[in-house]
């Protein structure tokens, strides 16, 4: 019997057949997780040694940049030490005022500009020390019979050494402590410095906190950012002058000025608040979008209606005058251009035209709420839209002014004279107008104003209501 082949296969032969088919996958699949590693491996290994260098390099340039500076601090530092060489054999040779010899003066200014040129400000500024020590950068007073006379000319450097057009920024002078703002109540006089020249000099970012000027020329000076907090500046024996100089941004937090001039200077932006000012000078000045919170600007005379007239012609555009005091002072010309000068004082002012030179004053758009006013003149000034609400007034003259739109809302008014004044479109909502003249005032579209209110008043002869009567001028 013959026996037929059987197409079935044993599970052996199945088995084989698999783990032959198998075996080469595991193969393929464990090569390609292999090279997988090997290549993550291999880019973690390039990553950390480009890291490595990476930071071989930013050493490498640290200690490169650490050489350079100390060879730059070494190189400045030779500078001066050369620098101090010079000038001791030079003061060894001509004296210590170099005997008016011009040749040693002119070599003197070249190579110490030279030096500030080349110094950083913290050797520039013992540079400046030891110039100022050897009283090669004072001025020099004459006397005659004991009395002070003027010099030819204060824009003209009265020092041994001429420093005009130094570079002088970053130069400090002052005292630095950690209470930085921390200024005494009453105006103390700190560190001395007598008779400083530093007139035509750059000094961006000076420092002269809480230094006391015994005299000082600063004039025609570029002096943005300088320190001047807490600082006591007297003029009253020597001349002490800003005159012509840039002052934009400049700090005079608290400072004590005394016969002082900032003739013509720009204050723009200026830090002043609380700054207390005896007898200065501020004429031309440009004060605008600067702070004077409660400074105190003044003069004091044996003859009590005389008037200190260095401060016409200010402009105090959009600057905060808030708690400021002005007393004695006359400020024709001067613009108030939305400025805020909310409780303000003003004693005895003037700030009415003159025939000669000067306009009126301008208040246009500006806030005097709860401002105190006495004995001062307004005449022919402009008040137009401006807020005077609260404000207490006594005995001032605001004839011929132009008070259009004023806020006089719960004023005081109180013998005041507003004759021929235009105060058309006013608010005196509970205004107290008690013994005022308003003859022929124009109160034309006027709000609040009340019979009781007009019959306060002194005299309203020839003025026109507010629904344009007007009223008999006899």
């Amino acid at each position: 019997m013959i026996e037929t082949p059987s197409n079935s296969h044993s599970w052996f032969e199945w088995i084989q057949l698999i783990a032959t088919i198998c075996v080469p996958v595991a193969i393929g699949v464990f090569t390609i997780i292999q090279n997988q590693s090997q290549s993550e491996q291999q880019r973690n290994n390039l990553k950390i040694a480009a890291e490595n260098r990476l930071k071989d390099i930013e050493i490498a340039d640290y200690n490169r940049g650490k050489d350079r500076w100390l060879a730059d601090d070494q190189q400045k530092e030779n500078i001066l030490v050369d620098y101090q060489n010079f000038l001791a054999n030079l003061l060894e040779k001509h004296g210590m005022t170099l005997n008016g010899t011009s040749t040693a003066r002119f070599v003197a200014r070249f190579r110490t500009l030279i030096a500030l040129n080349q110094l950083n400000s913290a050797r520039r500024s013992f540079l400046i020390r030891s110039l100022y020590e050897a009283q090669l950068i004072s001025f020099r007073t004459i006397q005659t019979n004991n009395t002070m006379t003027e010099f030819e000319s204060v824009d003209t450097p009265r020092s041994i050494v001429d420093l005009s057009s130094a570079n002088l920024s970053g130069l400090s002078l002052g005292i630095n402590e950690d209470d930085n703002d921390e200024c005494p109540r009453e105006c103390i006089p700190g560190v001395r410095i007598d008779a400083l020249v530093l007139s035509q000099t750059q000094l961006k970012n000076a420092f002269f906190r809480k230094l006391y000027f015994q005299g000082a020329l600063f004039v025609k000076s570029i002096m943005d950012s300088v320190d001047f907090r807490c600082a006591y500046l007297n003029g009253t024996n020597d001349y002490l002058t800003f005159a012509n100089s840039l002052l934009i941004h400049a700090k005079f937090h608290k400072a004590c000025a005394q016969d002082v001039s900032f003739q013509s200077v720009n204050l723009y932006k200026a830090q002043m608040h609380g700054m207390v000012c005896r007898h200065c000078i501020f004429r031309c000045a440009q004060i605008n979008h600067a702070d004077l919170h409660d400074v105190f600007f003044y003069r004091e005379d044996v003859n009590k209606d005389k008037l200190h007239d260095e401060y016409e012609n200010i402009n105090f555009t959009e600057t905060s005058l808030i708690g400021a005091t002005f007393d004695h002072l006359s400020l024709r010309g001067t613009l108030f251009i939305g400025t805020n000068l909310s409780r303000i004082r003003i004693i005895n002012c003037v700030f009415s035209r003159d025939s000669v030179q000067y306009a009126a004053a301008t208040f246009e758009k500006s806030t005097l709420i709860n401002a105190t006013i006495e004995n001062s003149s307004f005449d022919y000034v402009h008040f137009i839209d401006s807020n005077l609400s609260g404000a207490k007034i006594f005995m001032s003259n605001f004839t011929h002014a132009s008070m259009k739109n004023i806020d006089l809302t719960g004023a005081t008014l109180e013998m005041c004279n507003f004759s021929s004044t235009n105060l058309a479109g006013c608010i005196m909502t509970n205004a107290n107008i008690h013994l005022s003249y308003f003859v022929d005032s124009d109160l034309t579209g006027c709000q609040g104003i009340t019979d009781v209110q007009l019959a306060q008043a002194k005299s309203i002869a020839g003025a026109i209501l507010p629904n344009g009567s007007k009223i008999s001028s006899i």
